[in-house]
């Protein structure tokens, strides 16, 4: 009886301490650039409408934010949280923002989403990625 009490508390440690899913119908790929003027401007170069899936996860070792991107079922890499940020408002709604791991792009991405995640805005270079339920 105790080894299945300590097995069974074993794995609850080392399993996810958190898992949510959030689906979102829209998403918009900008591409940031200068222009003629030599102002700061931006593109949208694709709008798609479909199944989209973030899985949001709290890390086992370090509890830090993680999740997943999925493009209809299809796995497209996850992101680590590294730093976070201090909160930000745009267009009235207060935005969680963070320096995030890109396990797709190689490197850091800036990601920011506001508190209920029906908005999420990754931040890639000069591509701007943003979801929207």
């Amino acid at each position: 009886m105790r080894k299945t009490i300590i097995i069974a508390c074993l794995f609850f440690a080392f399993n996810n301490l958190y898992s949510q899913n959030y689906y979102y119908s829209k998403r918009t790929e900008s591409v940031k650039y200068i222009d003629s003027n030599g102002k700061n401007s931006s593109k949208v170069i694709k709008a798609n409408t479909g199944n989209f899936k973030l899985e949001f996860e709290k890390n086992n070792i370090d509890g830090k934010d993680l999740f997943t991107e999925y493009i209809n079922n299809v796995d497209m890499g996850y992101y680590s949280l590294t730093q976070k940020y201090s909160n930000k408002e745009f267009n009235g709604q207060i935005f969680e923002q963070g320096l995030f791991y890109s396990t797709d792009f190689g490197s850091g991405v800036i990601v920011a989403y506001n508190i209920n995640k029906t908005r999420l805005i990754i931040f890639k270079g000069d591509r701007i990625i943003q979801y929207d339920k």
